[in-house]
């Protein structure tokens, strides 16, 4: 590595540990425990750890509860390694993004675009990058398997165009190895593998190619199938079956509002459309002209972007998904404006002046309900601490809808109430209409189960706050609170303060069993 490749890293590594560090401070409540779906994750790896199966309750049905195979894998690895496995999770996630940012730069700077203009363009890159709250807190600080699936991805785009580039035996391994990575990274990995494999198709790389890549893709996936199916005995993630429906129409539409949330969100989504936009016509008009990698990245965005349209995207703010893929964005719009023959500097300062205003003018709604996310993780964890010490040896049934930090700290049974973690939930049927991945309560199983609680908690969970009179809650209950006559009759509100949350106002709220409230002498209405 020469000097100037030395100094370009360092500026890499400043700016994403300085990211880092200020976006995890402003997103976390009191202490770095991830968002509530991370902590899933942490379950998983806990009862693997120490029970030595995939379950979410001890003793409980074997459940692929998880979106990550391979992030399952190194949450394993970090609580092996120490009790503060969330630090260790933390840095592996900031190197997913400093490594593979700094790859994509070098391939950016390759060439005579930027031979003249190279500190003006690290610059604009570092301040689009490196000041997204949305892509950094999603990469790293949540803690989730969003960096590694946006390191997998980027890395696969890397590793394609070297390939279409010198298609040699070298290439075609690494550019199969990343088709592997992408599977074991997420179910939705297949997919995006085929996208990759229709790009070399048409880059003409090769009858071989094509058929050695497709056959790696396909034997990764069905081996990993298999392998679900045998273990858990479902071929798919238990996860899809809570979150996606079988209606084809309502997927389209949800995730067209996903589409259209994540071009209202993102500051430069117009500039980063009509890149894309123009490098495709730009192909298609000029005849006899060969295929960039500019064209090939606007090829895959497109068919990227239509795989969370076609499964209707997620709930969580700040449109997740689309920001796994905010580096090539990045890319491929740095690259447009390099390509101009006038102006190329006026229009970079334009692009970096609408960027840091949206960074400065953030989405209200959205910037709450990523904060949210990690308060979740942290109430929870200390309302099972709380029900821990209240409770013996024999804990009560405690369900929830937000599972993830108090199924971490709870040691008795957690009943996921949306299904990510219930088989019976998730495949009881496939409407999934209404709130978005949390459509998939039932109240008949609810019912039958009868647990001793059923809590919230959070900034709703005021003292004196009934949750029936939450709209929110009672429309992803399915209207249980307030209309099913045998849930009044078996349950009745309790709320109670924890001293370690955000003032004696707040605390964990819900209801309990009548009976056992009554036999236990607790929350005695």
């Amino acid at each position: 590595m020469n000097k100037t490749n030395f100094l370009i890293l360092l500026a890499f590594v400043a700016c994403g540990v300085l990211s880092v560090f200020v976006v995890t401070d402003y997103l976390v409540f009191n202490k770095l425990v991830g968002v509530d779906d991370a902590n899933i994750f942490f379950v998983y790896a806990d009862n693997l750890l120490t029970k030595g199966e995939i379950v979410w309750n001890s003793g409980s049905e074997k459940v692929e509860g998880f979106s990550s195979v391979l992030w399952l894998a190194i949450c394993l690895f970090a609580q092996i390694l120490s009790t503060n496995f969330e630090h260790i999770l933390l840095f592996t996630n900031l190197l997913f993004v400093i490594s593979i940012n700094f790859a994509l730069f070098q391939e950016l700077s390759r060439g005579s675009l930027f031979e003249n203009n190279k500190i003006s363009f690290l610059l604009a890159y570092l301040i689009l990058v490196f000041t997204s709250v949305p892509y950094i807190g999603w990469s790293v600080s949540s803690l989730m398997d969003t960096g590694l699936w946006s390191f997998a991805i980027c890395y696969s785009i890397l590793v394609l165009n070297r390939f279409v580039t010198n298609s040699s035996r070298k290439n075609l391994f690494a550019f199969s190895l990343s088709l592997v990575l992408l599977i074991l990274t997420r179910s939705e990995g297949f997919l995006v593998s085929l996208i990759l494999i229709f790009i070399i198709l048409i880059n003409k790389t090769g009858l071989k190619s094509v058929l050695v890549s497709t056959l790696v893709c396909i034997c990764s996936f069905l081996s990993l199938t298999l392998a679900r199916f045998l273990y858990f005995s479902y071929p798919f993630p238990n996860t899809y079956y809570a979150k996606v429906g079988s209606n084809l129409f309502y997927n389209l539409t949800e995730g067209w509002k996903y589409f259209l949330n994540w071009i209202d969100i993102t500051g430069v989504s117009f500039f980063i459309l009509l890149s894309i936009i123009c490098c495709l016509f730009r192909f298609f008009l000029k005849k006899k002209q060969d295929i960039t990698f500019a064209f090939n990245l606007s090829i895959f965005l497109v068919l990227y972007f239509c795989i969370y349209i076609y499964v209707g995207g997620d709930h969580f703010a700040y449109a997740r998904h689309y920001q796994v893929v905010w580096p090539l964005c990045v890319f491929l719009l740095l690259s447009a404006i390099g390509s101009l023959s006038n102006y190329k500097y006026y229009v970079l300062l334009l692009v970096v002046l609408v960027h840091s205003f949206f960074v400065f003018n953030v989405n209200k709604q959205q910037e709450f309900y990523f904060k949210y996310e990690h308060i979740l993780s942290e109430y929870g964890r200390h309302a099972g601490e709380y029900f821990n010490q209240l409770f013996g040896d024999e804990k009560p049934m405690i369900a929830a809808i937000a599972v993830g930090g108090i199924a971490y700290s709870y040691d008795g049974p957690v009943f996921d109430i949306m299904g990510l973690n219930d088989i019976e939930v998730a495949h009881y049927d496939r409407d999934r209409k209404g709130q978005k991945n949390h459509a998939a309560f039932n109240q008949d199983i609810f019912m039958k189960r009868l647990p001793e609680f059923l809590v919230h908690f959070g900034f709703t969970c005021r003292k004196g706050v009934d949750l029936k009179n939450d709209e929110y809650i009672d429309k992803i209950l399915k209207n249980m609170l307030t209309k099913n006559l045998l849930f009044q009759e078996k349950y009745h509100s309790f709320w109670v303060g924890l001293p370690t949350l955000a003032g004696p106002n707040f605390g964990v709220c819900g209801y309990i069993r009548k009976d056992f409230s009554k036999d236990k002498g607790l929350f005695m209405n």
